[in-house]
């Protein structure tokens, strides 16, 4: 439940975005007002308001009326409640109209998802849908074929060229054109075609709309009318008719399917278990803690009995086979070790990765129990795809596919410009950031806008990059264009990473922008692994770097990184260059100690004073 407080600023930023025209994300504050407060009148009201502007005047009505049984003498609400029932409703469409649902670049089941929800809105508003998973799916062929066939049977008899042959097509957004249907990521975080959520689908009177970013089953719960079987319904319930009617596995998948479980796990009461590990960590920041959890319910719900495991880490497939024995079976599949995850390794082999994926999902669907993290999108589809009895399904987390994502929406606008992203102790913009940015080669080869992780990269163009998203205000695109590249890096030793300092300052950069964000977490531990790399040829820079890093980590909250950054400078320290960096890292640690009354803290404290002038000084103490 939200405070009042926090209902009052969410109902401005929803007046804010109306008054901008940006209908998604204000209709999402609202949906978040009802969370904690069902009936408050300011939120029906500006709903209202997005109604009429959407050309849905039913709704808008109904949400008027809303507003006049909390406030009957509210002459706006009279007015366009007025309004709302002298506008004709939306006409049904006496001619074939088309949905064209593209692929929108993430995760496998993230584009699954993005997809049932886009059917969703193509039963609502009556459109045929034709599903085209391009060059951008992380899960493609390599080909220019439609890389959701290589899984799904079509959803309909259309494809994307017989759209082509329409002649008096019109297209919604208007950056869309018959010539440029098949083109892939165009303007999905900026521009006027950017960003566009489900509610804007649901009354245009063009012949094609085109969906391309990401869609949820959840957004849509409000819009689904009366006619529909599905007013009303849960949201599991809504995906699995989706899935049911339109998820429908090719037939070699299939037949892999049932070949492998009929030879390993028939006649044997297998319980199916997802463990995730790798990039996982740096998502979810106690997800050692959920993953024994998993483990404890294993133990107590199927004690004997073989085990089908799903997951992408060696390690946690060593330590179940430690554990377990020969009771685990698991499918021969890409897995790797360290912070990276599989999809993100530069194996240009999308389709396997993609196979592989749906041949665990669909074992372990055959299996009599399964138990998983709902923060995983592999866990919770598998709760979602199948309606399984009592209970058989555990997720040790409430799963993601319920809630509303309501950050992809919206432009967290950064405090400052780019060149001054960083305020207060954590000093200003990074030396290295900034000496790429000089140093851009016009020449260089170029990247995708959003760096395709099988695509060689400059990093001084990605920076570029971020640099451009933050000076037009746009912190949130600049955080998503930083953990691309990053990803790249995440466990390479140091010899491989771009240069060490030029990495240290890019984490930071990660970590104020993911405050500034509103993300609380932080890679702090490729921070203290880059900090340990880092060489000593250049000792001033590398003090301030290091004192950056456990600011940020002191901003965090995160009191252990603290300490470990100011022994690190300590280890390091040359007097003549450095003291001016002790006396920093000094302030830090006096702040920390006085906020987490932390002992240690103290103690260091007392070995900065002697590094910074050798004499001791009059110290803090407890």
């Amino acid at each position: 439940m939200k405070s009042p407080q926090e209902i009052e600023e969410l109902i401005e930023s929803a007046r804010g975005w109306y008054a901008r025209g940006l209908m998604c994300p204000a209709e999402l504050c609202v949906r978040e007002v009802f969370d904690s407060n069902p009936n408050h009148a300011d939120a029906f009201h500006i709903l209202g308001e997005i109604c009429l502007k959407l050309g849905l005047p039913e709704q808008a009505a109904t949400a008027f009326e809303k507003v006049l049984e909390f406030d009957a003498g509210s002459e706006s609400a009279q007015e366009n409640f007025q309004i709302a029932q002298e506008r004709p409703a939306p006409t049904a469409f006496t001619t074939p109209n088309y949905l064209l649902i593209k692929s929108w670049g993430h995760g496998f089941w993230s584009d699954v998802t993005h997809t049932l929800a886009c059917l969703l809105i193509s039963e609502i508003t009556g459109r045929i849908p034709i599903v085209h998973w391009g060059r951008n799916s992380a899960f493609d062929d390599g080909s220019d074929n439609n890389a959701f066939h290589l899984y799904f049977d079509p959803v309909s008899d259309l494809t994307i060229d017989d759209l082509a042959g329409i002649e008096t097509l019109t297209i919604y957004p208007d950056k869309w054109s018959k010539e440029n249907l098949r083109e892939e990521d165009l303007e999905i975080w900026e521009g006027k075609g950017a960003r566009l959520g489900g509610i804007l689908y649901l009354n245009r009177a063009e012949t094609l709309v085109v969906s391309d970013f990401n869609m949820s089953i959840a957004e849509l719960l409000p819009w689904i009318p009366e006619s529909h079987p599905m007013h009303g319904q849960l949201h599991d319930d809504i995906g699995r008719y989706l899935a049911e009617k339109y998820l429908s596995p090719v037939v070699a998948i299939r037949d892999e399917v049932r070949s492998f479980f009929d030879t390993h796990l028939a006649g044997r009461s297998p319980l199916a278990v997802h463990i995730r590990g790798l990039d996982k960590q740096f998502e979810v920041s106690d997800l050692d803690d959920k993953n024994n959890a998993i483990l404890k319910a294993l133990d107590k719900k199927h004690p004997e009995g073989p085990i089908f495991l799903l997951t992408d880490d060696e390690g946690w497939l060593a330590k179940f086979r430690d554990q377990y024995g020969d009771r685990v079976v698991t499918t021969d599949c890409e897995r790797t070790t360290g912070h990276v995850g599989v999809h993100n390794l530069p194996l240009d082999e999308g389709a396997r990765l993609g196979r592989e994926m749906m041949l665990d999902t669909y074992i372990a669907l055959a299996c009599d129990k399964f138990i998983g993290n709902g923060l995983s999108n592999v866990s919770s589809m598998i709760s979602l795809l199948k309606q399984w009895p009592g209970d058989s399904c555990e997720l040790v987390s409430r799963t993601y596919f319920r809630g509303l994502a309501y950050g992809i929406h919206i432009v967290v606008e950064p405090k400052l410009q780019a060149h001054k992203v960083f305020s207060g102790n954590a000093g200003s913009y990074p030396d290295g950031i900034i000496h790429a940015l000089e140093r851009i080669d016009a020449s260089s080869s170029p990247v995708p806008d959003f760096i395709d992780y099988r695509d060689s990269i400059d990093l001084n163009r990605a920076f570029q990059r971020v640099a451009d998203s933050l000076n037009g205000k746009r912190c949130f695109e600049a955080m998503m264009r930083l953990q691309t590249v990053n990803a790249l890096f995440i466990g390479r030793p140091p010899q491989q990473l771009p240069t060490t300092i030029q990495y240290l300052n890019m984490l930071i950069f990660l970590a104020e922008l993911r405050r500034q964000s509103g993300d609380q977490h932080i890679v702090l531990d490729q921070m203290v692994f880059v900090l340990n790399s880092l060489s000593r040829q250049d000792q001033d820079r590398e003090m301030r770097l290091k004192v950056n890093a456990l600011t940020v980590a002191y901003n965090e909250g995160h009191m252990a990184a603290c300490e470990n950054g100011i022994s690190a400078c300590l280890e390091n320290y040359l007097p003549e260059i450095a003291a001016p960096m002790a006396k920093d890292a000094r302030d830090v640690l006096i702040a920390m100690s006085q906020e987490f009354e932390n002992q240690r803290s103290y103690g260091l404290l007392g070995e900065i004073d002697l590094a910074v002038d050798q004499q001791p000084r009059e110290n803090v103490t407890p």
